[in-house]
Parts: C-alpha cells; sequence; structure tokens
C-alpha cells in the first residue's frame, strides 16, 4: 500500500482531494493535514511515498515546507498545486527539486496520474539505490574476506580447503 500526504489549509479541498485519489486508487493510504507545520510533524514521524502540498499556507508556503520535508525525506517526491500561474514560482520550486506543479483547478485524473507516477519513481529509485547498497556491501565483504584468507596465519599455520592445521 502506498502512502501519500495531502496538506491545504482549506478543509473543503482537502476531503474532495482525499475522496478523488480514493476512487480513482483505493489503495492509497493517504494523510492530511492543513498546515505545513503540521505536515511536517508527519514526515518526521513516518515515511510517505509522495507529498501533494498547495503553495500558499499559513506559515511556511508550499516551498519552504518542500526545504524542510527534504532534510527528513529526501527521497520522497513533492508535488505542489497552486492558483498562480507565476512562471518565478515553478522555476523556484523547480530549482528545490518539485517533483510536478498543479495548476488550479485541478483535474481529478491529472492529480491521480501524477501522484502514481511520483511513487513509482520513488519506488524505483529506492529499489536501484538499495540494489546498488547491496551490490557494495558484497564487494566490500568479498575484499575483505580475501584479504583474511591471504593475510598470513602466523607462525606454523597453513590453510586446506577445508580447515586450519596446526603443525
Amino acid at each position: 500500500m502506498s502512502s501519500l500526504l495531502l496538506i491545504d489549509d482549506d478543509a473543503a479541498t482537502l476531503k474532495a482531494y482525499t475522496a478523488v485519489l480514493n476512487a480513482l486508487e483505493p489503495t492509497l493510504c493517504i494523510t492530511n493535514a492543513l498546515s505545513a507545520e503540521a505536515a511536517l510533524r508527519y514526515v518526521r514521524a513516518m515515511p510517505f511515498d509522495a507529498v501533494v502540498c498547495d503553495f500558499m499556507l499559513p506559515g511556511l508556503d508550499g516551498l519552504e515546507f518542500m526545504t524542510n520535508c527534504a532534510r527528513v525525506q529526501s527521497d520522497t517526491p513533492v508535488i505542489l498545486i497552486t492558483g498562480y500561474g507565476d512562471a518565478e514560482l515553478e522555476q523556484a520550486a523547480v530549482h528545490r527539486g518539485v517533483y510536478a506543479v498543479l495548476h488550479k483547478p485541478v483535474e481529478p485524473e491529472a492529480l491521480r496520474s501524477v501522484v502514481i507516477r511520483a511513487i513509482l519513481q520513488k519506488r524505483v529509485t529506492g529499489t536501484f539505490t538499495a540494489e546498488k547498497a547491496c551490490r557494495d556491501l558484497i564487494q566490500e565483504l568479498k575484499a575483505h574476506l580475501g584479504e583474511v584468507m591471504s593475510h598470513d596465519r602466523g607462525p606454523g599455520m597453513h590453510t586446506s580447503s577445508s580447515s586450519y592445521i596446526d603443525h
């Protein structure tokens, strides 16, 4: 099951986004937050596969949330939703690593599509990262084992294929 964090200061909007996503993707586990500060508490407490965040929030805005979120969950894609057609905002969001920017009013299928793509990208990236870490660890262990096996065992110690023989 995939986890999604939705952030908007309007409870009705959160309810609508949740209803749309639950109808289109019933396997999503959705957590709602009415502020960036509340969302950061969730981010610190549990991992998310993706985050959808309104840009205009009281306190921290969407970009500030992204910066703080990345400190805790750097690999979690963040999707910003804005009601403003501001090219500077979009450039700043891209510069900070936003996964996507959606413009209000958001079409339900567009929201579902970008959320699913973000989740899939995180899974693929995470899988490659975990596989690489495992391969690196195996190589490190092989190198260390080779050093141990070729290291001088001390006076009178010789190795055979199955055990150590003390003369």
